[in-house]
């Protein structure tokens, strides 16, 4: 009889591995995300959805998991003093040595490179820029995520950077139009807007690390004013590309409305011994469940 534990053996090694870089990578929280901004550049380009779509959202998803990778590499010291980051964080937690991620990383970003390769050149420029932008937002000898201000713009900037390298590559040349502009920008409010959600939930550990984030700068309740003012902008923006006719609507209707349909209930059912895993875990189903729905509606109607 053949022995099957080698086999087994095997295959929790392998499961193990996948969870570390999937815990390591974060994926999971920015990938529809990717996916849709880089779907919405190529319709304003007049670009059907096909293979160079596909380089395009590689492109732009591995320059996002360099930057989370080196983020984490880069804040593991601090990470442990949290109880909750320093098991979120997979350098800090023991998992990966570092050496393995600083390799990761660099790889991630020279797959970015190389599948912005076949978009075209100006993908690679502007593939470089946001790559760039992430290292020097973590990077401890400049660290932008420790300066008030630039932590907002960096970080948001980094998603109309992404979202230009995908599109101008597939423009047919002359002037942009202004909704092409409109939705880079409502791209990098979103994106400021998830950075001043995170930084709020992280804003005493931050003030213990002495980190000088936006929102340790303008404390809990500046912090809460910037966010609704990020909301009613982003809001303001979505209605007027409606208008344009450069956002199908119900598509868009059909993300908000799924998202709202799994996020409330579980925020409800677990409203008396809320934790923030149950918070952030809560947050990525909704959102990931609404993304897929919407990408599943506009490839079959639009």
């Amino acid at each position: 009889m053949t022995d099957s534990r080698p086999f087994w053996a095997l295959i929790e090694i392998l499961t193990k591995a996948v969870a570390i870089l999937m815990q390591l990578t974060r994926c999971y929280n920015y990938a529809t995300l990717v996916f849709i901004g880089t779907a919405v550049a190529f319709r304003l380009a007049g670009r059907g959805w096909g293979t160079k779509m596909l380089l395009s959202v590689f492109a732009n998803l591995f320059a996002v998991i360099a930057g989370y990778i080196f983020n984490d590499l880069e804040d593991a010291s601090e990470d442990l003093i949290n109880p909750y980051k320093s098991q979120r964080n997979v350098i800090a937690a023991g998992k990966l040595a570092e050496s393995y991620g600083y390799t990761l990383s660099a790889l991630a970003a020279g797959g970015s490179l190389a599948f912005a390769t076949f978009v075209g050149s100006q993908a690679v420029i502007y593939a470089l820029a946001a790559l760039l932008a992430l290292f020097l937002y973590s990077w401890r000898k400049v660290r932008l995520k420790s300066h008030a201000g630039a932590d907002i713009m960096v970080h948001g900037g980094t998603a109309g950077l992404l979202f230009l390298a995908a599109f101008l590559p597939n423009h047919s040349g002359g002037p942009v139009n202004a909704d092409v502009v409109l939705v880079a920008l409502s791209l990098s409010i979103g994106w400021a807007l998830s950075l001043v959600h995170h930084q709020l939930l992280d804003i005493d550990h931050d003030r213990a690390v002495t980190l000088c984030t936006t929102t340790v700068l303008l404390g809990k309740r500046g912090s809460l004013y910037l966010a609704y003012g990020l909301v009613v902008m982003l809001v303001i923006l979505i209605l007027i590309l409606i208008a344009m006719g450069s956002l199908p609507v119900v598509p868009l209707l059909t993300f908000v409305s799924v998202s709202a349909a799994v996020l409330v209930p579980l925020l409800w059912f677990t409203r008396k011994d809320r934790t923030r895993a149950q918070i952030e875990w809560s947050q990525r189903l909704a959102f990931n469940a609404g993304g897929i729905v919407a990408i599943v509606v506009w490839l079959s109607f639009y």
